[in-house]
């Protein structure tokens, strides 16, 4: 299954299923603030925010992640050169049919000129985990019965409700309904009934009403990364 993380960023696994890590650097400090219970880990951390620094990449043993197709040449922004969009390699055989056919037409809309921005880039939800691996500024306020997970553009706010179980039929939305805990110095969230409008990365990779994702925060390098592991 897969994992992500914050601080850098890496690359993500798709809809036969896997584990991911991504990262997210921290940034100076604004506001004094701390965990609503010293025995938990503290998100907030001064009131700093956690800026997404790179991509998705898999853990060790699962399957790999949507890639780049080796044919199309991706060049992102601000590293000299024409930048150019992502375009899926649908021949990833961690791929169901389902998510094949959705890619390629993915990739049929690129070919005709289509801006393949990211969705928050259009300020369009991005459902999760894509949250994760979106440009900008994450900051955590954190209380004894819920932890919200702010994204710093378009108003998007998560809510993980603490030590509750999922409802029996949640209504589906961008965000799904997430339910969390902490195991020591990690905060597990787990996620169901997302809108099937939304993709499960930035290559636009499809997903049924079925999708489930686990993430594991935890930061690591003494405070100064937040690591994201998921599982789809």
């Amino acid at each position: 299954m897969p994992k992500i993380g914050f601080h850098k960023i890496t690359k993500q696994r798709l809809i036969a299923g896997g584990v991911f890590g991504a990262l997210l650097c921290s940034s100076a400090a604004f506001l004094p603030a701390s965990a609503a219970d010293g025995n938990v880990p503290d998100f907030m951390a001064g009131g700093m925010g956690w800026n997404s620094a790179g991509g998705m990449e898999p853990v060790a043993g699962s399957p790999s992640p949507v890639m780049q197709d080796p044919k199309v040449k991706y060049v992102p922004n601000n590293v000299g050169g024409q930048p150019t969009w992502r375009y899926a390699d649908v021949n990833n055989p961690n791929l169901t049919q389902f998510a094949k056919d959705g890619l390629k037409k993915a990739n049929d809309m690129v070919d005709k000129g289509f801006a393949m921005y990211n969705r928050t880039s259009r300020c369009w939800q991005p459902g999760i985990p894509s949250l994760n691996l979106s440009p900008g500024r994450t900051y955590f306020l954190q209380t004894p019965t819920e932890v919200a997970i702010i994204w710093q553009r378009d108003q998007i706010v998560r809510h993980v409700y603490l030590n509750q179980q999922h409802s029996s039929n949640p209504k589906p939305s961008w965000n799904g309904e997430s339910v969390g805990h902490y195991e020591g110095d990690t905060l597990v969230v787990d996620t169901i009934g997302q809108t099937t409008k939304s993709f499960v990365d930035l290559f636009r990779t499809p997903h049924s009403d079925k999708l489930h994702v686990i993430e594991r925060f935890r930061m690591i390098d003494g405070g100064t990364k937040l690591q994201v592991e998921f599982t789809v």
